[in-house]
């Protein structure tokens, strides 16, 4: 498209209803997951996760200010780092900065030094720039691919499916990606965002858990 759509609908709308649904699961199972973090804590990394590829596709609007500086209260693009610091202050462990005011000087050295055109190429390369079904199976992925670290949601193997990547029949796969992997492979039905992607995009999602262990951390 040519000219972008203002963030501040489509993000808050967003977040509002993943917030309700996130609220309703979250009172009903374990507050600390396998990782150590609370529910919460890997409820804020996947969305944290999602607006990054959100900001990634809008690189040559506001993506950039958005990835640098977010949004404020009533969602709109931030297009500066708030502080109190100079314009003079250096960014070095000798300045007498506060925390907000150094973060706010970390923010605004990486919107200036960033090779924002690696970043690009990365989106190129990987097909979501202009591939729809590509980048549907990118944000469902990025939606659930932690929530194996809920113990109540990890899978038992079943006998037809066993040894399952090391693990015997009855055991419960605690690996949270192993556990993703066997529920994507043999039970996609419980993950309908998954189970209505294209045959392509499943596969393409499968691999990233079963063959590649796709860190989502290391992409981010």
């Amino acid at each position: 498209e040519t000219e972008l759509t203002p963030s501040r609908g489509l993000m808050g709308s967003a977040l509002n209803h993943s917030d309700a649904a996130h609220s309703r699961s979250a009172n009903s199972l374990s507050s600390i997951t396998t990782s150590g973090r609370t529910q919460e804590e890997e409820y804020q990394r996947t969305v944290g996760a999602l607006f990054a590829v959100y900001w990634l596709l809008r690189l040559d609007g506001d993506g950039k200010y958005g990835f640098c500086f977010g949004v404020d209260r009533d969602w709109n693009v931030c297009f500066e780092a708030e502080d109190h610091a100079g314009e003079d202050a250096e960014l070095n462990q000798d300045s007498q900065l506060s925390g907000m005011e150094f973060e706010a000087k970390k923010r605004r050295a990486f919107l200036a030094e960033m090779d924002w055109f690696r970043f690009t190429e990365v989106t190129v390369l990987s097909g979501c720039s202009d591939s729809v079904e590509r980048l549907t199976a990118l944000l469902c992925l990025t939606a659930f691919h932690d929530i194996m670290k809920v113990t109540e949601l990890c899978p038992t193997v079943a006998p037809e499916h066993a040894p399952y990547l090391g693990y015997s029949e009855g055991a419960v796969i605690l690996d949270h990606d192993v556990a993703l992997s066997y529920v994507l492979q043999h039970y996609p039905e419980l993950l309908p965002s998954f189970a209505v992607l294209p045959q392509g995009a499943r596969e393409a999602v499968l691999f990233t858990q079963g063959k590649m262990q796709f860190n989502h951390g290391w992409f981010v």
